[in-house]
């Protein structure tokens, strides 16, 4: 059986109402890639309370232990969610919860290579079992994301039962208060028509402001239009909800045309994000210009004109750069993106990689441009090599 397939089969045996996911991309630090001490996942006090209501004893630090099996790699662990409450119980300083013992680096969850990879972890109400599953390629990655949308680094996703007993995605990717009005409070052409990415864009500049350093400045605006979108797409969807479908068909033709928004939200919005910035800063370039065999890299310095006209070996002031959300193995589809420019520069919000990878990539030429306040979430090893994204502009204008 394909390994998708086998994916797909247990996502099925794992859904439902008596079931909690929870997703997310995991960073150096869950890996322990960084060396910290405190290797374990955070989890939202909500959705840990759901899964172990016993937490919610007035005692110090509760903890339930559970009997995890890891269906990708064919693992079983006995990892405990803990809730770490000495603030609440007297003068401490901790107020959150965290699931953690995996098995150490037996385990392929701590296991520093599969930093940047995407778990899903479901845990059955009213027991102590719960399964997971980590992607072991972009494939089953795709398959995931098809059930929980999008899950960028830094995002947490999960599905619990409401109040009601009604499953309900939880996100929590935070933006600015001013990046969620109400839709009446948006261009009012939003109402009737989905905007494109670029309205969406520039709406987010607006709102998270312009005068703060370009690396904050990103990360801010980049969560701000996470938050817009969300409210105008709530604005579109809901009401086909709530007037109910005639058939199934109906219903599954507004799930796919709104995880399919999702998808391509994802793939644009830090794009033109930086496009934006790049404007601000008064930065030469060309966006999505064709190069060698088809090829298309996101950014070309200072122009397309002038990488066309320059000699097969180059030239010092051509440069590029490509831009992913999540690192993992994406990095690899670099690698053959402008002949002409020998190192090539790779922008990502991504939380950490594996020296290993981090190695590898540098061989290949490419430099990491990583926005100043993810810096500290890469192993130490690694820091010194990476650009913050004020270094990269300041670079190009040299």
């Amino acid at each position: 059986m394909e390994d998708t397939d086998r994916l797909r089969d247990w996502l099925a045996s794992v859904s439902g109402v008596e079931w909690v996911w929870f997703a997310k991309r995991l960073s150096a630090n869950d890996t322990g890639a960084t060396g910290g001490h405190q290797v374990g996942l955070y989890l939202p006090k909500d959705i840990a309370f759901k899964i172990a209501p016993s937490l919610k004893a007035n005692s110090l630090n509760p903890r339930l232990t559970l009997s995890l099996y890891l269906a990708s790699h064919s693992q079983r662990s006995d990892p405990a969610v803990i809730y770490y409450n000495n603030r609440v119980i007297g003068g401490g300083t901790r107020d959150e919860s965290r699931i953690t013992g995996f098995g150490g680096r037996a385990s392929a969850i701590q296991d520093v290579e599969n930093t940047g990879a995407l778990l899903l972890l479901a845990f059955r109400l009213g027991t102590i079992q719960s399964q997971g599953w980590m992607a072991r390629s972009t494939d089953e990655e795709a398959v995931l994301e098809e059930s929980v949308g999008p899950v960028e680094p830094g995002e947490i996703v999960a599905k619990a039962p409401d109040a009601k007993g009604r499953e309900e995605l939880v996100e929590n990717l935070i933006g600015p208060e001013t990046c969620k009005p109400l839709i009446s409070e948006l261009p009012r052409a939003w109402r009737k028509q989905f905007p494109h990415g670029q309205e969406l864009t520039d709406e987010a500049a607006k709102r998270a402001g312009s005068n703060i350093q370009v690396d904050r400045r990103l990360v801010t605006r980049y969560r701000c239009e996470f938050s817009l979108f969300k409210v105008v797409e709530e604005a579109h969807t809901l009401p086909l909800v709530r007037n109910g479908f005639k058939n199934i068909d109906q219903f599954l033709a507004v799930a796919q045309a709104t995880a399919q928004r999702r998808k391509a939200r994802a793939g644009r919005s830090l794009e033109l994000q930086l496009k934006n910035i790049f404007d601000e800063e008064q930065v030469q370039y060309s966006f999505h210009a064709p190069t060698e065999m088809g090829r298309v890299p996101d950014f070309v310095f200072p122009s397309i004109a002038r990488y066309d006209a320059a000699p097969k070996a180059g030239s010092k002031d051509l440069r590029i750069l490509a831009v992913k959300t999540t690192l993992k193995d994406r990095w690899r589809q670099v690698l053959d993106e402008a002949a002409k420019v020998p190192q090539k520069h790779l922008f990502t919000i991504a939380e950490g990689v594996s020296i290993n990878q981090y190695k590898q990539m540098v061989e290949g030429g490419i430099k990491l441009v990583i926005p100043a306040e993810n810096h500290r979430k890469f192993p130490k090893e690694i820091r010194p090599g990476l650009l913050k994204l004020v270094g990269f502009i300041q670079l190009l204008k040299q």
